[in-house]
């Protein structure tokens, strides 16, 4: 369970792997194209490490017709997204705590995020948990990553593509019971206040990525509480497998008629049911580049 929050903040996820060629940077060929398309893993974070790829990436980038990413946030309208955000029937985080559990997310707040966390009661807690994912992480760039190729892209008059539809986000993490997603968030605060246990989570997912071994962290996706089976279900259902086959449908439609270069979170890419599997299965072939 205390791996959820930051599968969130990483766009990370696949449940079912199998063998894969270590890679985070695919060429999508075959299937009746004139010219092939790119798909790149990415992480969104801003730790300089994950940054460190080769210059064919960005060559590759600039060649294509267009840019494509999970969510064009360039088309979000923000208020629309914070009220969607918020939970329903008038629930808030006090109604999914014990008095105890909530006292320490609340002193946790005020005293490592300078925050109340009555800002934050009506909000989904899922997403508040992603507040103290992103305070412990490195920010050596000014952004991260998917948007440093999307910044690239605007930089070279590449229009940007998304695969997803905000409310489509937000509706799969609402899918979530609250009970589950406040416990989450609770296990999040705890989890930051051991720092070394929190930075070694951290550096396992950024070690695996960097190494392209994205069945490695498909296998870390699914260290999950075995005692609740049924929010694991929903949280892979939901969150990964439909996004996986959501986006695969979408690069399908977009690379018959242009040039992408897709960047998705990396472990969207692996496993039985991940988005080269999905591909190969439409048809197309996908060799890894290195």
């Amino acid at each position: 369970m205390k791996n959820l929050i930051y599968l969130i903040a990483f766009f990370l996820g696949s449940i079912q792997a199998q063998t894969t060629e270590k890679s985070l940077f695919w060429k999508i060929s075959g299937n009746g194209l004139s010219a092939p398309s790119y798909l790149y893993g990415t992480m969104h974070v801003q730790d300089q490490r994950v940054f460190n790829f080769n210059s064919n990436v960005t060559d590759a980038l600039k060649s294509c017709d267009v840019y494509v990413m999970e969510l064009n946030m360039d088309s979000v309208n923000q208020l629309e997204l914070m009220s969607k955000m918020m939970m329903k029937d008038d629930q808030s985080l006090q109604d999914l705590m014990s008095k105890k559990k909530f006292k320490l997310v609340d002193t946790y707040f005020k005293d490592s995020l300078g925050q109340s966390l009555f800002l934050y009661q009506k909000m989904l807690p899922i997403i508040t948990g992603q507040m103290i994912s992103l305070k412990n992480m490195s920010q050596d760039q000014e952004e991260a990553l998917d948007l440093y190729f999307s910044t690239l892209a605007k930089e070279n008059n590449i229009p940007t593509l998304g695969l997803e539809k905000m409310e489509d986000q937000i509706n799969a993490l609402g899918s979530i019971p609250y009970k589950a997603q406040a416990q989450m968030l609770y296990q999040a605060t705890v989890d930051a206040c051991n720092p070394q246990k929190d930075n070694s989570e951290m550096d396992k997912m950024v070690a695996s990525y960097i190494s392209g071994d994205i069945e490695a962290l498909a296998d870390m996706s699914s260290q999950f509480d075995q005692k609740d089976k049924k929010t694991q279900e929903i949280f892979m259902k939901t969150m990964l497998f439909d996004r996986n086959s959501t986006m695969a449908n979408g690069i399908e439609d977009i690379v018959k008629t242009k040039t992408a270069f897709i960047a998705v979170g990396a472990a969207h890419l692996g496993g039985s049911k991940g988005v080269i599997q999905l591909l190969r299965s439409k048809g197309f072939v996908v060799t890894a580049i290195h």
